[in-house]
């Protein structure tokens, strides 16, 4: 893949949160949501990412640079916590 596919907002607070969270429910607890809304954004994201994981949906928004290297790799995560969480409440 080497266009960025057009996200929507649940879906890059979602991309945002997986660094974070080891579960849908952990996620969607996070965001106040029921895990199955959680698993459509996941589905959703893995079919605009051309991926079938997690760690592939990681692996790809960070080489098209939807989320930084850093958000992923060793960055402040209670701060990308914090930032997908202003977007979805702000």
């Amino acid at each position: 893949m080497t266009t960025r596919p057009a996200l929507t907002p649940s879906e890059l607070r979602v991309l945002n949160a997986l660094p974070l969270h080891a579960t849908t429910a952990s996620i969607a607890a996070a965001f106040h949501v029921s895990p199955n809304t959680i698993k459509s954004q996941l589905k959703a994201l893995y079919r605009k990412l051309e991926c079938s994981s997690r760690e592939g949906a990681i692996k790809t928004a960070s080489q098209l640079r939807i989320i930084a290297d850093d958000d992923v790799y060793g960055g402040d995560r209670a701060e990308t916590f914090d930032r997908a969480r202003v977007r979805v409440n702000g």
